[in-house]
């Protein structure tokens, strides 16, 4: 019986012991298998997984698994994308020209060209700012910029300026400023005031790189 007895403590000590280390390999944190592999090779945590394993730092997104890197982006510290155009940028105000900035320039970059455009609701496209030959180490044009670039021709004639909204038709139009990435310095005629919307256009088309836009709104006061 002394014996039988023993046998069945050592059973039962045994026991306990799996139990005991069963539990501590599934709940205690402190012994959790960690995984030190950077953040872009581990798998995905499923929905209820924790994440405490993930680096912070680094951007992360449960669907697509990292957030998209930040896209080319044009904006400026006079109105926001959709909002209306102070009338000081227009022909109604003292014509100034917007000052505008862009950020996350595409790789391989040459130089910019900026263009501003509306439709006027005749089918037609209308150009109020061709600028061309823009460094690349731009980032910023102030407002009223000069000195900067080479101004191309506007829809209303030969005149190279910025011409601002001075529209003759009721409501509000829409008005798209866009910066675009050069790959190369487009080919031009010589004289710069044959080199219009249209024409700057066409020979950007094959070296674009990428292209970042502004949209704003004006109604001119009845």
């Amino acid at each position: 019986m002394k014996q039988f007895a023993g046998i069945i403590a050592i059973i039962a000590v045994t026991v306990v012991i799996a139990i005991f280390s069963g539990c501590i390999t599934q709940t205690d944190p402190l012994v959790q298998k960690q995984d030190f592999r950077p953040a872009t090779e581990r798998p995905l945590p499923l929905p209820d997984e924790k994440i405490s394993n993930y680096n912070t730092n680094e951007p992360h997104d449960l669907v697509t698994g990292y957030a998209d890197k930040e896209v080319f982006s044009l904006t400026s510290d006079a109105v926001v994308e959709g909002g209306t155009l102070p009338a000081e940028y227009t022909c109604d105000g003292s014509s100034s020209s917007m000052a505008l900035s862009w950020t996350n320039v595409p790789a391989g970059t040459r130089e910019f060209a900026l263009m501003m455009t509306t439709l006027p609701g005749d089918g037609t496209t209308k150009w109020n700012w061709v600028l061309y030959h823009i460094p690349k180490s731009t980032s910023i044009l102030a407002r009223n910029s000069s000195g900067v670039g080479t101004l191309g021709a506007g829809s209303h004639g030969s005149t190279l300026a910025y011409e601002p909204p001075c529209s003759q038709g009721p409501g509000a139009k829409t008005y798209t400023f866009t910066v675009y990435a050069l790959s190369d310095s487009p080919v031009l005629p010589g004289a710069t005031s044959q080199v219009t919307g249209p024409l700057l256009t066409k020979a950007i088309s094959s070296i674009t790189l990428g292209k970042a836009s502004l949209n704003v709104s004006y109604a001119r006061p009845i």
